[in-house]
């Protein structure tokens, strides 16, 4: 696995895929550990009081008593370690299709069809004026990416005659809450980085869900995204 700069990570759907698959890789697990320690206890106690002291484990006791305290330790699993633990299940159970060309020949109705790999896209924002470009992503709260077909080309015959066309469209939208990355400054990576490329042709590595509304158009439910 190579280290790659996530621009746009959704952890809440991520956390909800991996509920649905496993019961370890949740972001947050508790683990309790015990502490016992001996003391004496000191004065008259009565048994009540001293049943409920045993068990606060705020409370220290003095002389010939054993205590318990526990402790509770909270691990983050790192989201690449649960993106490459949803990638290893879907490649065993479902349908993972790794670039455009898979998925336009091999996108199987009927089952769970994902995404992992490299598209490239363009982006209806107008990235020579980045000030409008900002304006539109702040009033609608996403970014828009959209990819219109490919050529497939018969390698036995001739190259430029069997060209056959297929004009399907994948759109995919990037919501802002999500974003690991500005994108709001006119010199921040993300905008220099869409106005080097004018908007077109994109590489980006995508993990989603990718779902086929019509023989001509798909559209990417985005996990997470980054720079290819």
């Amino acid at each position: 696995m190579r280290l790659v700069n996530y621009w746009y990570i959704d952890k809440q759907g991520i956390d909800s895929l991996l509920s649905q698959i496993s019961s370890e890789f949740i972001q947050e697990e508790h683990i309790k550990m015990t502490q016992k320690g001996t003391g004496s206890v000191s004065g008259n106690i009565g048994f009540a009081k001293l049943l409920k002291q045993l068990f606060n484990a705020d409370v220290n006791l003095t002389g010939g008593v054993e205590t318990t305290r526990t402790v509770e330790k909270v691990e983050i699993q790192p989201y690449e370690t649960k993106i490459q633990h949803l990638k290893k299940y879907i490649e065993e159970n479902e349908v993972l299709l790794c670039n455009k060309h898979e998925i336009f020949t091999k996108y199987e109705q009927g089952k769970t069809n994902f995404v992992f790999g490299n598209v490239e896209f363009d982006t209806k924002l107008n990235v020579k004026n980045w000030e409008e470009a900002v304006g539109f992503i702040q009033q609608w709260g996403y970014i828009p990416f959209y990819n219109n077909g490919m050529n497939i080309y018969d390698e036995r015959d001739d190259y430029f005659k069997n060209a056959n066309a297929i004009n399907a469209e994948i759109v995919m939208s990037l919501g802002i809450d999500k974003m690991q990355t500005s994108y709001s400054g006119f010199t921040s990576h993300f905008a220099t980085y869409l106005r080097k490329l004018g908007g077109k042709n994109i590489p980006l590595g995508v993990f989603g869900h990718i779902l086929k509304l019509s023989p001509d158009f798909y559209q990417i439910k985005p996990y997470a995204i980054w720079l290819e």
